[in-house]
């Protein structure tokens, strides 16, 4: 081993939270990337991949993992012999795998330090926010086209009708749904049920105003004033 991988190993602390390793690209006759050794890894990786010391040090990644996916070749080739940083997103539900990689190049070319760290909770905790934000923007357009449907409504309705009251007798209170068109403006656009019935009754002549309260009238239906 050089003695620049030698300085690189004294900077390492092995306590280090996140799975750390410097990897060795391995060429074909063409220079094409066909495998990685592995020249160091400190005991986040290890665990990380359930091997000891003796098991992944030295060796080559494929010929531990011969079905591994090859793509991981290509990323560190541009670290190792382009001198690009990667940083890379990846995730293996079917392992259920959620992990967050970077690349780094070293002063000697072909080699690269990686450092992976598991973000499954990260991952889960964005899918789970993007979720409630996707029901909340879900929520807002049904508000949104219910208030379209009640503002045609009330446009129709007041094409229709001219005057339309909600009434509430136990309550004694009503509000107007639909009022500009109507002619007599005698009473306010909310109020008591008895003020609606004495405004109504204001409007009409000699005993029919009577007639009108006993007809409309709250003591009618047995509701106490």
């Amino acid at each position: 081993m050089s003695k620049k991988i030698d300085e690189y190993l004294i900077k390492i602390n092995d306590h280090y939270p996140y799975a750390f390793s410097l990897v060795q690209m391995i060429l074909d006759e063409k220079g094409n990337p066909v495998d990685g050794m592995i020249l160091y890894s400190n005991e986040a990786s290890l665990n990380m991949m359930g091997l000891k010391k003796e098991e992944l040090i030295g060796h080559r990644f494929y010929e531990l993992y011969p079905n591994g996916n090859r793509k991981w070749l290509s990323l560190f080739y541009e670290a190792a012999y382009e001198g690009k940083v990667i940083s890379y997103d990846d995730i293996i539900k079917e392992k259920d795998r959620y992990f967050h990689l970077e690349i780094f190049p070293t002063d000697e070319k072909g080699i690269v330090v990686s450092v992976t760290r598991d973000i499954k909770d990260e991952i889960l905790e964005k899918e789970e926010r993007n979720k409630e934000l996707r029901q909340t923007i879900e929520k807002l357009e049904e508000e949104r086209q219910l208030n379209h449907q009640v503002q045609q409504y009330a446009s129709a309705m007041g094409i229709v009708y001219p005057l339309a009251i909600s009434l509430d007798y136990l309550k004694n209170h009503y509000h107007m749904l639909e009022y500009d068109q109507f002619m007599n403006h005698t009473a306010n656009w909310s109020g008591t049920v008895d003020a609606l019935i004495d405004a109504g009754a204001s409007t009409i002549p000699g005993e029919y105003a009577q007639k009108f309260r006993d007809c409309f009238g709250r003591e009618k239906d047995g509701v106490d004033t």
